[in-house]
C-alpha cells in the first residue's frame, strides 16, 4: 500500500503540473512567435509585412520603426484579437515574454510540496550559493520533488522560466542559471542581461495588486541600453482564477499572479540620445469589485466598479479534459497482456484573468513623434450549455483607431494612420488602414459565419478549428494502449485535422491605394516526418517516416493583380521538386494524451493510467506544428526559386541528463517508460535558417545556387554558454545540462551558371576570438578575382576586460581593421574613442588612423591619423572634425539637434562660435538663430525664413574662402532642399505617402522625377 500511495503521489503531482496553461495576450504571442520564425516560408506563412513608420533616432544608427504584420497559421479558437485585429501584430518597439516552467522565478511561497514552502529559481537562489556544477554532479539537497531543500520547511525549484526577446532588430532567449547569471542565445552575440531590476514579487499570502516593479535591463554590444517592464502599466500580467471542479469563493493552492512579458519602456543610446515609450496607464487592480484575495481563491470572472478599468483586463477560459485510473493488484492479471481503451474524461474549465498593456506615447529625445488612439468596444455575450450563467460575458476592450505621427521637433503632424475593423461577435478582423490618403482594404474567409468560441471542443491535436461538435467533441480521442510495451494508438478521429476548412478567418484579399491586390489561396499542411516516442526508440524521440496532415493552413497560392495583367506565384513544399511526390513537412510535436506506469513485482503491483488534454495549444500560438525542409517557389507555372532549410534532420534536439529515482521507486514498468518525460534540449532556433538558395530560368535550369553552413562556437568558455537545472519526471528527478553556444554563419557558397562555365565566390567567417563570438575574420575567394581577406580585432583583444569599452559594453564595434588582397596585406585602420566632449562624458569615437601599406605587420608599424573627431554635442552629433589635410569641417544641427543644417568646411567649431559672438561650448550653439528658426519650421513658408537665415550665414564675410552648404528639411519625411558651396539650390518634393516625388532647380525646373507602383 505504501508503494501504491507514493506512486499515486508523485504521479499525481506530473498531472497537476501538466494541466496549468501560461495564458498570454495575442500581442505577447504574436511578437515571440515573430521571433521565433526566421523565414515564414519554412512555415508556409504568408509574408505579410506593411511598414507605417520610421524615425531616425539622432546620431545613432538605430531608427524607431512601427510594422503592421500578419499570421496566416490558422483559426485558433482559444486565440484572443489583438488590438489591431485577429492574426494582426503591431510592432512598436518590442518586449520580453516568459513561458513558465512549474513556478515562476520570482515568485516567493508560490506552492506547498512535500510539506514544504515552495520558491521560485530566483528568489532561492538569491539567498544561496550554489554552484551550476555542483547542482549537476551532487544531489544531496535535492528532495525527490526536485526541489532545493535551503532549510527545514522551505525550498525553491530548479526549473529556470524562459524568457523571449524580441525588439528593434534584436531576438533571442535567456534563462537564468543557479548562479543567478542570464545565460542567452541571441543574434547579438554581445548582449548583456541586468536582471537586478527583476524583484521578487509579494508572497501570494499578501494579495493580488500591488506588485513590486518589475525590470530587466539589456544593452546590445554598441552599447545601446533597453529597458523592459518597471511599473505596472508596462507589465501584462496573468491572474489565474481557479476552475469550473473548484467551488466559488473556495481557496485554491499556488494561485497567484506573475508577469507575462515586459514590454520595452526605453532606450538610451550609446551616443547620447534617448527614446520612450509610455502605455496607458489605469485604475489598480483594486478597482476590480472583489476582495483584494480574488487570485488566491477560485471567483467568477470579477465585476468591475470603474468602467475605465475594464477594458485593461481580459478574461480567459480554456477547457482541459483530465482523468486518472489506478488500481493495487494482488495476483489479478487485469491489464495483463491485453491492450485496455479508454472513452472521454469529463471536462472542466479553467479561468484565468489577463493585464493588457497598450501603447499610449513614442518620445525621441523628449520630443512626441507618435501617439495612440483607441476605441472602446462594448462587451459581448455568449453560451456555452456547460457553463450556463459563468463566465458568460467578454468584457469591453480597446480597439487601436488612430496613430498620429509626429515631426519630432514641434508637434507637427505628418501622417495620420487610421484602423478600422469587422466585428464578428468578440472576433476582430482589420478592415481598413488608411495613411494619410492611401488606403489599404483587407478581406477575409469566412469571416460573416458563426465562429467557434474559446471554450469549444472542435479543435484538432494543434489547437485549430477542425469543425467538428463544438462542445461535445471528446478532447481526448479513443485510444489503445499496450500495458506491456507502452506502445499508445490513437484509433478516435475527434482531435483530427480538417482539410476542408483550413482558410476560415485568414486573410484572403489585400487591395492597395493602387487598386491592386494580392489574394491569398491555402491549403491544408502535411508531412512525410514526424517526431514520436515509442517502444522501438524506448520512448526517446525519434523522427518516423510517416505521412499525415498537422492542423492550420499553409499558403499555396497567391494571385497579385496590378490593374492589368495577374501574376500567379505557386508555393511547392516537395522533396525535390518537380520530379520528387514526398512532402518536405516535418511534423514537430508529439502527440500523446495518456500514459500508463506500472510499479511492483508480478504478485503485488500499483497500476496508473493517466490521459489529459487542453483545448488550447501554445506553441501553436508562439511557433509553428510543422516546418518543411524545401519550399519551391513558382511564378505563372514556372520554377524561379528553390529553398532549402535546415530541420529536425540536419539540427535535432540534444539530450544530456542523469537521473535518480524518487521515492526509491526503481522497477517502473513498463520497460524504459521514464524515458518519456525526459526533456530535450530544444534545438529550434537552429532550424528553419536556409542552407540551399536556387534560381532557375524560363527554361528551368540552374541559373544561380547559394549554398549556407552553420556551427556551434564552442571555442568560447563553457560556464558562460551552459545552463544546469533539475525537473521531475516518472518517479526519477532528472538532472539536466544544456547548452547555449552561438550558432554562426560559416560559409556561403554562390555559384553563378553561364552556359557550360560556372564561377564560384566563397564568403568564410571565422570566430577565434576567446572572449565573445565577434567575426574575427572575413574571407571571400572567387575563381575568377582571386582572394581577399579582413581581419578584425576588438575592445577585450586589445585592451583586456577592465576598461570604459567593456564597462560601456561597447564591445561588437570592431576597433582595428586589417584588409589582404590575394594575401598581401592592403590597408590596416583603427578606430579609437574617448568620453571627455566640452565638459560631458560620454564614450564617443576620437579618431580614425591608417598605417601605411609598407609597414602593415612588421616591427616598424605605426599608426597615422586619417581623421579626427573633434567635438560633439550632448546628443552624439559631430560638430566638428579634420581631415588628414588639417582642414576642419563643423556642422551644425537644427529641429531639436536632429538634422544637420549648415556645413563649413574650413573653419573649426570655436572659431565658427567666435566669429558669430557665441561661446564655444557643445550646447550654446543651439541659440544660434539658425537652430531656433529651424525648430519653427513647419511649411513652406517658415521654412524659407530658415532658408534666409541660413543665406545671412553663408555671407558672413568672415567665412570667405570656406565651403559652406546648407540643408533644410521636413523632419521624418526627408530633406527639402540643399543648397551647396556654388549656391545654386535644389528642392526636393514628396508625395501623400512621403516618397521622393521630384527634384527640381530654382528655376523650378525638373531635374530628377519617380515614380511607384506596386511591386507583384
Amino acid at each position: 500500500m505504501k508503494r501504491y500511495t507514493i506512486l499515486m503521489a508523485v504521479l499525481y503531482c506530473s498531472l497537476y503540473n501538466a494541466q496549468k496553461i501560461n495564458i498570454k495576450s495575442p500581442q505577447s504571442y504574436e511578437m515571440e512567435r515573430y521571433g521565433n520564425i526566421p523565414v515564414n516560408m519554412n512555415v508556409g506563412g504568408v509574408d505579410m509585412n506593411i511598414p507605417l513608420f520610421q524615425a531616425p533616432i539622432g546620431a545613432s544608427d538605430k531608427s524607431f520603426t512601427m510594422n503592421l504584420s500578419y499570421n496566416s497559421s490558422g483559426f485558433i479558437p482559444t486565440k484572443r484579437s489583438n488590438y489591431v485585429g485577429l492574426n494582426w501584430m503591431l510592432d512598436v518597439g518590442g518586449m520580453i515574454t516568459r513561458e513558465v516552467n512549474h513556478l515562476p522565478d520570482d515568485e516567493p511561497q508560490f506552492a506547498v510540496e512535500n510539506n514544504r514552502e515552495i520558491n521560485g529559481l530566483l528568489v532561492g537562489i538569491r539567498n544561496t550559493n550554489i554552484s551550476k556544477t555542483t547542482l549537476f554532479d551532487n544531489n544531496t539537497d535535492v528532495d525527490d520533488f526536485g526541489n532545493f531543500k535551503s532549510g527545514g520547511s522551505t525550498g525553491f525549484e530548479l526549473g529556470p522560466d524562459k524568457f523571449s526577446f524580441n525588439f528593434m532588430g534584436i531576438s533571442g532567449y535567456f534563462y537564468i542559471d543557479a548562479e543567478k547569471n542570464p545565460v542567452f542565445a541571441s543574434n547579438d552575440p554581445n548582449l548583456k542581461i541586468d536582471i537586478t531590476g527583476f524583484q521578487n514579487q509579494k508572497s501570494p499570502k499578501i494579495g493580488c495588486h500591488d506588485f513590486n516593479s518589475s525590470e530587466i535591463v539589456m544593452t546590445d554590444g554598441k552599447g545601446n541600453k533597453y529597458y523592459f517592464g518597471g511599473p505596472e502599466e508596462n507589465i501584462e500580467v496573468n491572474y489565474p482564477l481557479g476552475t469550473s471542479r473548484d467551488s466559488p469563493g473556495s481557496s485554491v493552492n499556488g494561485q497567484n499572479y506573475y508577469i507575462n512579458a515586459w514590454y520595452l519602456s526605453k532606450v538610451e543610446f550609446a551616443e547620447g540620445s534617448n527614446m520612450s515609450i509610455s502605455y496607458l496607464k489605469f485604475q489598480d487592480v483594486g478597482s476590480i469589485g472583489v476582495s483584494d484575495g480574488f487570485c488566491q481563491n477560485s471567483f467568477f470572472p470579477p465585476t468591475y466598479r470603474l468602467p475605465g478599468s475594464e477594458v485593461f483586463f481580459e478574461q480567459h477560459s480554456y477547457v482541459n479534459a483530465s482523468s486518472m485510473a489506478y488500481v493495487n493488484v494482488i495476483n489479478d492479471g487485469i491489464f495483463s497482456g491485453v491492450s485496455s481503451s479508454a472513452s472521454n474524461p469529463a471536462l472542466s474549465y479553467h479561468f484565468n484573468l489577463l493585464k493588457k498593456v497598450y501603447p499610449s506615447k513614442v518620445m525621441i529625445n523628449g520630443k512626441k513623434v507618435a501617439e495612440f488612439s483607441y476605441k472602446q468596444n462594448e462587451g459581448s455575450s455568449f453560451s456555452n450549455p456547460a457553463l450556463g450563467n459563468v463566465f458568460n460575458k467578454y468584457y469591453k476592450s480597446f480597439s487601436l483607431e488612430n496613430v498620429f505621427l509626429y515631426n519630432g521637433v514641434n508637434d507637427v503632424l505628418v501622417k495620420k494612420i487610421g484602423f478600422t475593423y469587422y466585428r464578428n461577435n468578440e472576433y476582430f478582423f482589420l478592415d481598413e488602414v488608411t495613411l494619410n490618403d492611401l488606403k489599404y482594404k483587407f478581406d477575409y474567409y469566412d469571416k460573416f459565419a458563426s465562429l467557434a468560441h474559446e471554450t469549444t471542443t472542435s479543435v484538432d491535436h494543434w489547437g485549430y478549428w477542425n469543425n467538428k461538435a463544438e462542445f461535445s467533441n471528446p478532447l481526448i480521442p479513443d485510444y489503445k494502449i499496450n500495458p506491456n510495451t507502452g506502445e499508445y494508438i490513437i484509433t478516435g478521429t475527434s482531435r483530427e485535422p480538417s482539410t476542408t476548412s483550413v482558410q476560415r478567418t485568414l486573410l484572403s484579399r489585400v487591395t492597395y491605394p493602387t487598386g491592386g491586390y494580392s489574394e491569398f489561396i491555402y491549403e491544408p499542411h502535411d508531412y512525410s516526418k514526424k517526431l514520436d516516442r515509442t517502444p522501438n526508440s524506448n520512448f526517446f524521440e525519434e523522427l518516423k517516416t510517416q505521412n499525415g496532415t498537422v492542423g492550420g493552413a499553409r499558403i499555396a497560392k497567391v494571385l497579385d493583380f496590378d490593374g492589368t495583367k495577374t501574376i500567379e506565384t505557386e508555393y511547392k513544399y516537395r522533396n525535390n521538386y518537380p520530379t520528387g511526390t514526398t512532402s518536405s513537412g516535418i511534423s514537430n510535436r508529439v502527440i500523446r494524451y495518456s500514459n500508463f506506469v506500472k510499479s511492483g513485482n508480478n504478485t503485488q503491483y500499483a497500476m496508473v493510467q493517466k490521459s489529459v488534454s487542453n483545448n488550447i495549444i501554445p506553441g501553436s500560438m508562439s511557433g509553428s506544428p510543422i516546418n518543411y525542409s524545401e519550399v519551391s517557389v513558382l511564378k505563372n507555372g514556372l520554377l524561379q526559386k528553390k529553398y532549402l532549410f535546415s530541420d529536425q534532420v540536419t539540427n535535432p534536439d540534444t539530450l544530456i541528463y542523469r537521473n535518480r529515482a524518487s521515492f526509491g521507486i526503481t522497477d517502473l514498468l513498463p520497460d524504459n517508460i521514464v524515458n518519456m518525460k525526459r526533456k530535450y534540449q530544444d534545438r529550434s532556433s537552429l532550424r528553419g535558417k536556409i542552407i540551399r538558395e536556387l534560381d532557375f530560368n524560363e527554361n528551368g535550369a540552374t541559373i544561380v545556387s547559394k549554398e549556407y553552413k552553420y556551427s556551434d562556437n564552442k571555442k568560447l568558455p563553457v560556464n558562460k554558454y551552459n545552463l544546469f537545472y533539475v525537473e521531475t519526471g516518472e518517479a526519477e528527478v532528472l538532472y539536466y545540462k544544456d547548452f547555449f553556444f552561438p550558432n554562426n554563419l560559416t560559409k556561403t557558397t554562390t555559384t553563378n551558371f553561364f552556359n557550360t562555365q560556372s564561377v564560384n565566390t566563397v564568403n568564410e567567417y571565422f570566430y577565434d576570438h576567446t572572449y565573445d563570438n565577434n567575426i574575427s575574420r572575413e574571407r571571400v575567394s572567387s575563381s575568377s578575382t582571386g582572394t581577399s581577406e579582413a581581419s578584425y580585432q576588438y575592445a577585450k583583444e586589445l585592451y583586456g576586460t577592465s576598461n570604459d569599452y567593456v564597462t560601456q559594453n561597447i564591445v561588437g564595434i570592431p576597433l582595428v581593421t586589417t584588409r589582404y588582397n590575394n594575401n598581401l596585406p592592403v590597408s590596416k585602420t583603427k578606430l579609437s574613442f574617448n568620453r571627455y566632449w566640452f565638459g560631458y562624458d560620454k564614450l564617443l569615437p576620437s579618431q580614425q588612423e591608417s598605417v601605411p601599406i609598407r609597414l602593415i605587420n612588421t616591427p616598424n608599424e605605426v599608426y597615422d591619423k586619417e581623421v579626427t573627431y573633434d567635438h560633439y554635442d550632448t546628443k552624439g552629433n559631430l560638430v566638428q572634425y579634420t581631415t588628414k589635410a588639417g582642414v576642419p569641417v563643423t556642422i551644425i544641427y537644427g529641429y531639436n539637434q536632429a538634422l544637420p543644417i549648415l556645413k563649413v568646411e574650413g573653419v573649426s567649431y570655436l572659431s565658427f562660435m567666435d566669429l558669430l559672438g557665441m561661446d564655444d561650448n557643445a550646447v550654446n550653439y543651439y541659440n544660434l538663430e539658425i537652430c531656433k528658426k529651424s525648430d519653427l519650421d513647419i511649411d513652406r513658408n517658415t521654412e524659407d525664413v530658415l532658408i534666409n537665415a541660413l543665406d545671412n550665414i553663408r555671407q558672413n564675410p568672415f567665412l570667405q574662402g570656406t565651403q559652406v552648404t546648407t540643408y533644410t528639411h521636413d523632419p521624418l519625411v526627408g530633406v527639402t532642399t540643399i543648397t551647396p558651396p556654388s549656391g545654386i539650390r535644389e528642392r526636393y518634393f514628396y508625395d501623400a505617402a512621403n516618397r521622393l516625388e521630384k527634384i527640381v532647380d530654382v528655376n523650378n525646373k525638373v531635374l530628377k522625377e519617380f515614380k511607384y507602383k506596386h511591386k507583384n
